[in-house]
């Protein structure tokens, strides 16, 4: 699968190839995923720790070790919907902010005024 897609909604390269990883895997170890990712298991939890505030991974304990098992591919819809909450979010405080950052631009002193156009 291409990870782009994941990575456009927020994913790094690495919190993608483990999701993808235990899609394909199914319920497993972080040695086991580790290995598959062909990643560090320290680069594993991180990206694992990240996809669990998600809310997309979770584990359980069997024998003594924490199997990690991901969702439901839907939760990434609702990962989307919160990305394009924050996104206009922080559209209306960029548009109250501009103002003030205008008023510090027109504070900055003197500039050039030629420009070259190739």
């Amino acid at each position: 699968m291409d990870i782009n897609l994941l990575k456009k909604i927020g994913f790094s390269d690495k919190s993608a190839q483990v999701y993808v990883g235990l899609l394909q895997l199914g319920p497993s170890p972080v040695r086991k995923l580790a290995e598959f990712c062909q990643l560090n298991r320290g680069s594993v939890y991180d990206a694992l720790k990240w996809l669990e505030e998600q809310g997309l991974v979770s584990f359980y304990d069997q024998k003594s070790k924490q199997h990690f098992v991901a969702e439901h591919p839907e939760r990434l819809q609702a990962l989307l919907v919160k990305e394009k909450e924050t996104l206009e979010q922080a559209e209306n405080d960029l548009e109250k902010t501009i103002p003030e950052l205008e008023a510090l631009y027109n504070n900055g002193g003197d500039r050039p005024v030629a420009k070259y156009f190739a």
